[in-house]
């Protein structure tokens, strides 16, 4: 009961989140990825609801160095039981703008569930992508708007998957293609519009 539980768990975060464009190859190359130290450390939300800890990724192989952060989400919103959610996070810049791609920690997700070799190599991840806003001691993590998204689809030349349901948009082009379509509309307020800004606290 206990690995269903988990599995319910990342798998409700991986289908449902409430960022709901996402995509299925990396908004980034590894080689092209730049590290942005301002985001260590925690960020809180404007009602206290959800804690956003960002830390280096320590890599197992450490033969070579990997621009990547740690990223703990911890949500204890009126309705959720402070549940914690660990990703893998990098950072990289389309044009002027600076962008967060976060993916859930395959590893984490097989410790938690306790996923055998045959389970793990049927798990597919997708890529959810941010652009980030400083503002003094405040961050805002903007998401591609769905809503924005769906009403200006038809004069997109990026790949979705077909029949995809209402709640999520989930984009099958490769990182060059992808990454022309994020900085043609990244100065567009309408695709990602700044929501909810979090307020670092350590």
């Amino acid at each position: 009961m206990k690995t269903l539980k988990y599995l319910f768990v990342f798998l409700s975060i991986f289908l449902f989140s409430s960022c709901l464009v996402r995509t299925i190859h990396p908004l980034f190359k590894n080689d092209e990825t730049v590290f942005e130290p301002k985001l260590i450390g925690k960020w809180m939300n404007k009602d206290s609801s959800e804690i956003w800890e960002f830390s280096k990724y320590i890599s197992k192989d450490t033969s070579k160095e990997q621009n990547l952060f740690r990223i703990q989400i911890v949500d204890s919103s009126e309705n959720i039981n402070k549940d914690t959610s660990i990703f893998l996070g990098m950072t990289g810049k389309l044009g002027k703008h600076l962008f967060l791609v976060k993916v859930i920690d395959g590893d984490e997700l097989v410790k938690k569930c306790q996923l055998g070799l045959k389970e793990t190599n049927q798990l597919i991840f997708t890529f959810i992508f941010y652009k980030v806003i400083f503002r003094n001691d405040s961050l805002c993590l903007a998401e591609m708007d769905k809503e924005w998204f769906n009403k200006n689809r038809n004069k997109f030349r990026i790949g979705t998957v077909p029949g995809d349901g209402d709640g999520y948009i989930t984009i099958t082009s490769k990182t060059k293609d992808l990454q022309k379509f994020v900085k043609k509309y990244a100065n567009d307020k309408q695709a990602f519009p700044e929501r909810d800004f979090l307020h670092k606290i350590d």
